[in-house]
């Protein structure tokens, strides 16, 4: 045996070794980082709502994020929170150690781009998370769930080459024996089952989904009868349906642009006793103002003007 040899003989079983301990060093990284992001969908719910209301709000905040603008530490989040969704399934609090699904893979994972050459921790990672491309797709579905299911129409998941199966575990716990059932499918990878998971989160809580009439925004409601997601936009409603600012205008600052002030004359025929100005919207202080700019931009004459003064303020002598 040369020397060469011998050396990466000797050498072999350390890399074994290393690679032994990155492996296990990424695992404890990856479970460190799926607890995280089970606490914070965990945070999005009151400790006393019921469990699903937890991941009902978490499927509406990942339907409103904005992809394009995501740093990479929160792309980092949002997989991590995805993939415990497609694992775990509706986060509920007395869950058991025993998986809903046998799916243990993600779809076109790992992404050749996001690859290092060298094994290490962040390698692993991206082998047990969702793709950035996977991810966007699984938003497109969730967006077009949630908007069915708060118009009322039908949602419909096909399954390909899934099975259900019930298992029975039985064994001893303090010295007594014990017999568990245990119902889960069999799918065949984990994007499968996040939408499964997902139309049994819109199943149990979806009955409680809204769109906002004032800034068409997804929201839970606590009450039957609450049509906004805050008491800014019902004012913003109620000011739009008062000034009847037309749907193009929505979402826009300022006023449009308007030409030239041109008085009409059957608006300023208001006597003290006559309401129709107020009817049809007529304000003599904005009426001045009209007149007097029509004078300055040249299109009423002064004794136009005049005329049209004293008629808007009789009482004023003039």
């Amino acid at each position: 045996m040369t020397a060469q040899a011998k050396a990466s003989h000797e050498a072999a079983p350390q890399n074994r070794a290393g690679i032994e301990d990155l492996i296990n060093e990424s695992r404890k990284y990856y479970f460190s980082e799926v607890t995280k992001a089970w606490e914070r969908i965990a945070r999005l719910a009151s400790p006393s709502a019921v469990p699903d209301e937890a991941a009902l709000r978490w499927a509406l905040e990942f339907a409103s994020l904005d992809l394009s603008r995501c740093s990479e530490g929160r792309w980092s989040d949002c997989r991590y929170e995805v993939d415990y969704v497609a694992r775990q399934g509706p986060f509920e609090p007395d869950r058991t150690h025993q998986r809903p699904t046998t799916a243990a893979t993600w779809p076109h994972s790992p992404d050749p781009e996001e690859c290092e050459p060298q094994l290490s921790i962040r390698h692993i990672e991206i082998e047990r998370l969702p793709s950035k491309s996977v991810v966007r797709e699984i938003q497109r579905d969730t967006q077009r769930f949630l908007d069915s299911v708060i118009a009322g129409e039908e949602v419909e998941l096909t399954l390909p080459s899934s099975q259900e199966r019930l298992t029975v575990i039985r064994g001893i716990t303090n010295g007594e024996a014990f017999t568990r059932l245990y119902r889960f499918l069999v799918l065949s990878d984990l994007a499968v089952a996040f939408r499964h998971h997902l139309l049994g989160i819109l199943a149990a809580r979806g009955q409680t989904l809204r769109s906002c009439l004032g800034c068409s925004t997804r929201f839970v409601a606590d009450r039957r009868n609450k049509e906004y997601c805050d008491p800014l936009c019902r004012n913003l409603y109620y000011m739009r349906r008062k000034r009847n600012v037309p749907p193009e205008r929505y979402g826009k600052r300022g006023r449009p642009h308007k030409e030239a002030a041109v008085v009409d004359e059957r608006k300023i025929t208001r006597t003290a006793g006559d309401k129709s100005g107020r009817r049809t919207g007529a304000n003599r202080n904005r009426l001045g103002q009209r007149i007097a700019s029509g004078i300055m931009n040249g299109t009423i004459s002064a004794r136009e003007g005049a005329l049209l003064t004293r008629q808007l303020y009789p009482k004023k002598g003039r």
